[in-house]
Parts: structure tokens; sequence; C-alpha cells
């Protein structure tokens, strides 16, 4: 029984609601669902043909951006969910270096709503990449100048690298607050307590 307390604790502590992206891991073998300015960019491929370390859980397709790409243009999504003061979101993006030492992740919101073209950041992150896939991850606390606005995620434009870089499957998840936590695990333990 105690075992069981401790197992629903942790599992509430660590639970993250996930927003749906569209075509999160590319696997309709296009950037379909992935705005961007520049049609064709990024180009999308199979893991199979240009394989890179722990690639195994990835699906059968990724995005690629190809030097020279990212001075120009950018892909980015709507999630459907608008910001909420205090309130952490989380963007992770599995990234392979196809030879730039370079990704960003952008979180921010839509400053005409439903419209990404109008991307305003609120938060980017750069990661010097390796050639192993691997998860990265941008986080964001809202403010109450922000509530309200539909948040976004994209990969920006940058300058400065002479290679490629690779992304697959991509999320974002609401942190839930601590105190949320502890009412849930309270729930629980008196939900046992009763059995």
């Amino acid at each position: 029984m105690k075992q069981i307390v401790l197992t629903c604790l942790a599992a509430l502590c660590c639970t993250f609601v996930a927003h749906a992206l569209e075509n999160p891991g590319f696997e309709t073998g296009n950037a379909n669902g992935w705005y961007t300015p520049q049609a064709g960019v990024p180009g999308v491929v199979m893991h199979a043909t240009y394989p890179h370390p722990n690639n195994g859980t990835l699906g059968t397709y990724f995005a690629y951006y190809s030097p020279g790409d990212f001075a120009t243009t950018w892909c980015g999504q709507r999630t459907g969910t608008n910001l909420v003061a205090s309130s952490k979101y989380r963007m992770i993006a599995w990234m392979s270096n196809g030879g730039s030492a370079n990704g960003f992740l952008d979180i921010g919101y839509c400053s005409t709503p439903g419209d990404v073209s109008t991307f305003v950041s609120l938060s980017k992150l750069q990661y010097a990449i390796a050639e192993a896939w691997a998860p990265y991850t941008n986080e964001y606390e809202a403010t109450a100048g922000v509530a309200g606005n539909e948040l976004c995620v994209r990969f920006p434009p940058h300058t400065g690298n002479t290679g490629g870089v690779w992304l697959d499957q991509v999320s974002v998840e609401v942190v839930p607050e601590p105190m949320v936590a502890v009412i849930g695990a309270l729930g629980v333990l008196a939900l046992l307590r009763r059995r």
C-alpha cells in the first residue's frame, strides 16, 4: 500500500500537460503543419538515408535546415493554448548536428491571433548540438503582460552556422505548479485512506 501511495505521489509531481502539435515528428514526410516564410524549408528526409546515433525511437523522417537557410527563414507552429500568467511552458525538440554546432529553441506568442508569421519571442535558447540525436529543452514562465496570447514555438532565424541542423519529435508541455501537484497528491492519499 505504501509503495502504491509513493508511486502515485511521484507520478503526480512529475505530470505535465502536453499540447498537441501538428506533424511534430515530420512523419508525414513533409513539413505540413509548420509555418515557414520560405517554401521548401525545412526539408524532410528519412533517418535511414542519413543515420546519426540515437535515432532508434524517432520514427522514419526528420526535418533539416541546410547552410544558409537560417539567416532567411524559420519554421514555427501555434499550439492552440493561451498563455496563463505564472504558468511554465516547456518546448522539447530532438536535434542532431548536420554540420552546424548551433541550434535554437524559441518560445513566444502570435501578436495577431492565429497568425504564426507575427511571432514574438519570449525565450530563445541556443545550444551546441552534438552529432548524436538528443532532446533539448527551453522553458518559459508567462508573465501577466503576455497572458491571453496564444503560445507558439519556433526554430528561429540566425546567422553564423556553416552546416545544417536536424530536427525531430517537437513537443510542448505545461509544467504544473508545485501546489497543483500537492493538492493532487493529497487527493490520492485521501482516496487510498478510505480503502
